[in-house]
Order: structure tokens, then sequence, then C-alpha cells
């Protein structure tokens, strides 16, 4: 920042949404400079859980919130608001991220490998809790009921795309590609007696299974020190599975029908065996919701069980939250920024 500090006299907050953006804020600046406000003070602007009203339950910090506008809106904003000689207060956020939904994409690298993920380091974390089964696990307080009872029915495993998933109530969750297996094997064991055991598609899908046990389960094993390989591995692992899937109907077909015995038949308890071993294995824990009071092992802002925090004194942490307020800070409209929360820093 090479412009003169500014220093405000009378700030006008603008709560940008879907319903009010960019361009729109733009058009209230000759009236605000009429009112005799000197800076205009930004709600959030980062990408936000869709359809946010605030912009708080932040799910990318490096990305201009798209429902807000495009960049070259925000650049007319701050051009306007120069030429008005007024002043722009940015809010950051470096207390929290929102991990409804499954748009936060660091938090589902973390659902997918936990502790091993690159993107483990962002969140306050224990990933050795006193309870033994959470050792390794992050543990999810969303269920309504008890996990038992949402495990019959209420959770539902899904493939698309060369991905496996399961969704519970509004939640989609990732499977560890290194669980794939569960579906995968069962899968194989149905299309061997239908084609040659030389037909390419069996020994590709043979060959993807080899992939997930012999290279994806001794990466998790091996700690974080080749976290860059596993991703690899696991996207490799995806385009071929998706390919195969795409090419080959006997294949989906097979897997398909694996993800509907995982899924259970209603009345039978025990055609959820399968489920809850797929589930036993994933780097977290559904759980009821009231069991977060003494069992929840990652820190929140306050009791909001979906804003997860950050460890924002982590560099790199601190580099994705304030890359986007940064690039605004080098406008000679910029004038500071407000802080949210404060009081949920490490090192205020």
């Amino acid at each position: 920042m090479t412009h003169p500090l500014r220093t405000p006299t009378a700030t006008y907050r603008l709560q940008l949404r879907r319903e009010f953006p960019l361009a729109a804020a733009s058009g209230v600046v000759p009236y605000l400079h009429l009112l005799g406000v000197s800076d205009l003070y930004l709600s959030p602007l980062y990408t936000a859980r869709e359809g946010s009203i605030h912009g708080y339950d932040v799910v990318d910090h490096r990305r201009l919130n798209p429902e807000l506008g495009s960049a070259a809106a925000l650049r007319q904003l701050l051009d306007d608001v120069h030429a008005s000689d007024l002043g722009v207060v940015v809010d950051v956020v470096p207390n929290h991220m929102c991990i409804a939904g499954d748009t936060n994409l660091k938090w589902m690298d973390v659902l997918e490998d936990g502790r091993d993920s690159p993107s483990a380091a962002h969140f306050d974390i224990d990933w050795e809790p006193p309870k033994p089964e959470l050792v390794g696990k992050v543990l999810l307080p969303f269920l309504g009921e008890q996990y038992g009872h949402v495990l019959e029915g209420g959770i539902r495993v899904g493939f698309s795309d060369g991905r496996f998933f399961v969704t519970c109530n509004e939640w989609r969750l990732p499977l560890g590609p290194a669980t794939w297996g569960h579906a995968l094997r069962p899968a194989l064991e149905k299309l061997r007696p239908q084609v040659s055991p030389e037909n390419p598609d069996i020994i590709e899908l043979e060959s993807i299974l080899r992939a997930i046990e012999q290279t994806l389960l001794p990466l998790r094993q091996a700690g974080p020190g080749r976290s860059a390989e596993h991703r690899h591995e696991k996207e490799a692992i995806r385009h071929r599975l998706a390919a195969l899937a795409d090419r080959n109907r006997s294949v989906l077909a097979a897997i398909t029908e694996a993800v509907t015995d995982l899924n259970g038949v209603p009345g039978n308890p025990r055609s959820f065996d399968g489920l809850e071993r797929l589930m036993d294995d994933q780097c977290y824990r559904l759980s009821h919701w009231r069991v977060a009071v003494h069992e929840i092992n990652y820190r929140r802002f306050f009791d909001i069980n979906d804003l997860a925090a950050l460890r924002v004194e982590n560099a790199q942490v601190f580099e994705d939250v304030h890359a986007l307020p940064f690039e605004i800070a080098s406008h000679p409209a910029f004038t500071g920024f407000r802080i949210d929360h404060v009081d949920g820093l490490s090192d205020p």
C-alpha cells in the first residue's frame, strides 16, 4: 500500500448479497457521497455458502463470491468509490469456515484423508481425543437421531463421475478413495461370471482395485510427507474409474448393484452390516448433535457446529484468508480492514 492512510469519519455498511451485488453497490455511491459518508464498509466478499444472506459462512477465502459479481464489478465499485473521494473498509473473516454442504473443498479433503490431508492444518482438530474410537477421525455431530437409527435408511451410498459418496439429510460427504474397495470388490465379483477374465475392462477394474489397496492405503499409513503423491494417485484412480464406468455399461451396472447392496433393506438390520463397515473406515464419524457438547474434537465458532475454526496463526492459512483482502488493499480507495471476532484469534 503506497497511498496515504485514511481515517474514516462516517462509515456506511453495505450488506452485499445475491439480491444486492457489487453493481448495485456502485449505484448508491453518489447518494452516499451526498449524505456525507466518508467510507463504505463492505460485508465479506469471500465465496460463501450458496444463498448466504450475510457472507460470514465462508467456504473459500481465496475466491470472490460469484453471487456478488465479477472481479471487474469489484474493480468498478472501488474505482467509483475513489472517484467520489470516498474510501472502503473491508470485512476480513479469519476465524472460521462453513463446513455445511459439500462446497468447502478444504473440508471435503479433510473428510477424505483425515490428518494426512494437506488441508488438515487449516482447521483446529484434535486427532488424538480421549475416546479411542475417535482417534484419527473428525466427529460430525449433525444427526437428528442416534447413529444406529440413521444408519438404517438415512445414510445412502452413491456413485457419480468416478467418485463414491454418502448422502445424509442435506449433507453429501465423500468416501475416502482408500475405502472404495467396499463397493468395487463386490462389483468385480458380480462381473466375473459374465465376461472372460481376459476382458480388458475386467483387467482394468482389477488394476484399479490393486491401486487402491497397494498405493492409497500404504500412502495413508505413511503419513503427511507423501500427501502430494497421494493426491495425484487419488485423481488418477478417479479418472480411470469414471472412464471405465462411462464406456462399459456392465461395469456401471455392477457398481450400481453393489451400491444398492450397501444401502441395505429397511427392516433387515443385517443388510446394513456392509454399510456400517464402510462408514467405520472413514476419517469421520457421524453422531447425534447432542454428542457435540462432550465429544466434539474440532474447535467451532462459539457453539455453531457447521462453522469450523481456522488456525490462522499458521502462515499458509493466514495467506489463504488474506489473499483477497490484500488484493483490495492495493487499490487507492482502500481505507482499512474490519477484523471479524479478533477474540477468536490465537494471537490477535
